[in-house]
């Protein structure tokens, strides 16, 4: 379609099940709503520039399309404009996008990557809750998306962009990109390495909450709170790198990182919630760097007695012999069970009636 033509009409080429060689002119402008929906066998789409709107549907169900060229002049993507091109392996999202539609990427079944580039505008995307319980990109959605670059701020809301993922192994959000919404990356069990650009600033709440294979948590320079529950349950992030601008971590923020060793917190922090740092099975090293400031810790009473760092938060391994009656006791391979030290304490102090107290019956299952 060339020469002087400017608009194509309306589902002008829908269900062209035949097309597999598709050229748009230069002068084209306007693409009307489902223009080429089912066009299966069409192998390439290149909109030229100068289009501005991506319509409703307009290339939707384009299952055998293996590149997609979007213009440096496209701001609007509506609703389903290419959900269901399931050859797609790779997705460039302009600078220039700044508003996305229900549905526009969705069922991209071998895509791979995705690049949101680099942009101080606002990318506003759909509501989230028309995406079921995920976002924009997910593991029902993208299968097999490993890796995906943010360069912008964005704003989604419901559930996070890429909410429940299984898939992404690889994340950075860089560029011009400095807020995270909460809840963006909550439950990402796929991602393994995480990279936060030099201009973030704002992380929301649990917006990396439960990202279980992340490997190392660094946050970068001029972020100054950590919301609750940010990081919480990053169970294998074994490095966790605080920066000197951080001044208030809130509760939860860090809980359950459980496979950390060394906790460095800067002299810059002044205040510290209820459980930021409970939970770290592993943790063998602290350092509270120097600094004049008071540190205010959250109420002790939220910590059920015991301080933030203490036996409340590590697990008791001990024969089960030992431990039976320990009815919250798990037993594993060894013949060995496993018990949270606050039950463990409850517990043998009901069992044994004071005659130990509970830290001389540690002891004495020390040497098993």
């Amino acid at each position: 379609i060339g020469g002087e033509a400017v608009t194509i009409p309306a589902e002008s080429f829908f269900d062209c099940t035949g097309i597999e060689t598709l050229t748009l002119g230069e002068k084209v402008r306007n693409i009307g709503t489902y223009a080429f929906a089912g066009c299966k066998n069409a192998t390439a789409i290149t909109i030229p520039e100068g289009v501005t709107i991506a319509e409703k549907g307009v290339f939707q169900s384009c299952a055998s399309a293996k590149t997609l060229k979007l213009p440096s002049t496209l701001k609007e993507i509506h609703a389903d404009a290419f959900t269901g091109m399931n050859s797609l392996l790779e997705l460039v999202i302009p600078a220039s996008v700044d508003t996305i539609g229900t549905g526009a990427f969705s069922y991209m079944a071998e895509l791979t990557k995705v690049n949101i580039e680099d942009s101080p505008n606002l990318l506003k995307v759909a509501n989230s809750q028309d995406y079921g319980a995920h976002g924009m990109f997910s593991y029902e959605h993208q299968p097999k998306l490993v890796e995906a670059y943010i360069g912008r701020d964005w704003v989604m809301a419901g559930n996070g962009l890429f909410r429940g993922d299984a898939s992404v192994k690889k994340l950075t959000i860089g560029g011009e990109a400095v807020t995270i919404p909460a809840e963006s990356f909550f439950d990402c069990t796929g991602i393994e390495t995480l990279t936060l650009g030099a201009n973030v600033r704002n992380i929301g709440k649990s917006a990396f909450s439960g990202c279980k294979s992340v490997q190392a948590i660094t946050i970068p320079e001029g972020v100054t709170t950590i919301e609750e529950c940010t990081f919480q349950a990053c169970v294998a992030a074994k490095t966790l790198k605080l920066p000197a601008s951080l001044k208030q971590i809130n509760a939860s923020a860090f809980s359950g990182l459980n496979a950390l060793t060394e906790l460095v917190i800067p002299a810059s922090v002044d205040t510290i919630g209820t459980g930021a740092f409970c939970n770290m099975k592993t943790l063998k090293t602290l350092k509270i760097e120097d600094s004049k400031t008071t540190l205010k810790f959250a109420n002790g009473q939220d910590y059920g007695g015991e301080g933030m760092f203490s036996y409340e938060h590590l697990q008791l391994r001990a024969p089960a012999s030992t431990t039976r009656g320990l009815h919250r006791a798990q037993l594993d391979r060894q013949g060995q069970r496993t018990v949270p030290w606050r039950r463990f304490r409850e517990e043998a102090h009901h069992r044994w009636r004071g005659r130990h107290h509970p830290r001389r019956v540690v002891r004495r299952l020390h040497g098993h």
